[in-house]
Formats: structure tokens, C-alpha cells, sequence
């Protein structure tokens, strides 16, 4: 009986040792993710290749250009139909209104993007 029970002591030491072993290997891979940057700042949604953020602010579309320019953004510009159903299918689920970055100076001009380009019919 002492056998055994030296035995199962033996095993459970062996095993208390192992999961010490995992532990201090996920600690330190733990640590490696935590220094990894992520795409995107915080609360921003990355998509493709770029970063966007669903604001609570009520603005108008003067201010939200201005807000994001202060954040280093732009307002949406829809590149594809990708980008347009990704669009969609974020808005369902978000009960505030967006801007994007198309514009027209008079309503004779054609609309054009933040950054000069036309909209292009797909």
C-alpha cells in the first residue's frame, strides 16, 4: 500500500512538474503576443487592408471630415464591392448614422471622393 501510494505521488509530482513547464511557456508566448502591435488602434474594425471606425459622434459632415483628418483618417471611400458589402453588413448591426467621403461642391458638379477621385458606377 505505501508502494502505491508512493507511486501515485511520484506521477502526480511528474505531472505538477509538466503543467508548471506549460505554464511558464504559455507566460512567455503570452508576453510575446501582449508586445505584437495590432493593425488597427483600438475600437477600430480592420477589414482588407485598412482600419474603420463606427464613431457614436453626432457630426456634421464638415466636423466628421475634420475628425478624421485629426485622427490621422478619411471618411469611407468604397474602392470595391467587397468594401461596399463589408459596408452593408457592419451598418446592419450599428444603430448610429456614418458619413463617407463623397461629396459634390454644387449640384451641377459630379460627386467626387475626399481624395479627388470620381465615383465610378460598378
Amino acid at each position: 500500500m505505501i508502494e502505491t501510494l508512493a507511486r501515485k505521488l511520484n506521477e502526480k509530482s511528474k505531472e505538477q512538474m509538466e503543467l508548471h513547464h506549460q505554464n511558464l511557456n504559455l507566460q512567455e508566448t503570452l508576453k510575446r503576443v501582449a508586445n505584437c502591435s495590432a493593425p488597427c488602434p483600438q475600437d477600430w474594425i480592420w477589414h482588407g487592408e485598412n482600419c474603420y471606425l463606427f464613431s457614436s459622434g453626432s457630426f456634421n459632415w464638415e466636423k466628421s471630415q475634420e475628425k478624421c483628418l485629426s485622427l490621422d483618417a478619411k471618411l469611407l471611400k468604397i474602392n470595391s464591392t467587397a468594401d461596399l458589402d463589408f459596408i452593408q453588413q457592419a451598418i446592419s448591426y450599428s444603430s448610429f448614422p456614418f458619413w463617407m467621403g463623397l461629396s459634390r461642391r454644387n449640384p451641377s458638379y459630379p460627386w467626387l471622393w475626399e481624395d479627388g477621385s470620381p465615383l465610378m458606377p460598378h
